[in-house]
């Protein structure tokens, strides 16, 4: 949860912002804005102490954690759907096209984007519709998650640890 540190091997994570504090009581503390740590900024430093650690944000934590590692893990069909994704890429490709006007040919990226995003779709509906089996759909999700996930929020490679920041 919230650090995302295996993207670069196409492992996708789980409730970034759990338990995050509302931004009323951020600006009540005079907090600044983190993006994990439930918006706290005493979470995770070396001043962490006992105190600052509320016991009933972590129980539910915790539930909700145990609960969605349950159900991933007792799931005929893992429960990834990557058809945002593949539309994600397919939009940001033309939007580089609009910016680039006629000055460089994005096309053929756009077409093969287009056509894993139908792809994709295609391989859902067919899970959904049970025309494929359960473990060749898991097989194919885990495939299509180790190449998206990567593509989406890695720059520095597989075995390098990119910096916790949005990858343009």
């Amino acid at each position: 949860a919230a650090d995302w540190s295996f993207n670069n091997i196409g492992v996708t994570g789980l409730l970034a912002l759990s338990s995050t504090m509302p931004p009323e009581l951020v600006a009540e503390k005079g907090y600044y804005r983190v993006g994990g740590n439930g918006g706290n900024i005493e979470w995770h430093t070396e001043r962490d102490r006992l105190e600052v650690a509320d016991k009933d944000i972590l129980l539910i934590d915790t539930r909700l954690y145990a609960l969605a590692t349950f159900r991933v893990a007792s799931a005929d069909v893992l429960p990834f759907d990557f058809r945002p994704a593949t539309a994600e890429y397919r939009a940001t490709l033309e939007q580089y096209q609009a910016s680039a006007g006629d000055r460089f040919n994005l096309k053929p990226a756009i077409d093969a984007a287009e056509e894993l995003e139908q792809a994709v779709s295609e391989f859902y509906a067919a899970v959904e519709t049970g025309h494929v089996r359960p473990d060749i759909a898991n097989e194919t999700i885990v495939a299509l998650e180790r190449a998206l996930v990567p593509a989406h929020f890695a720059s520095e490679g597989r075995y390098q640890q990119d910096p916790a920041l949005d990858t343009p």
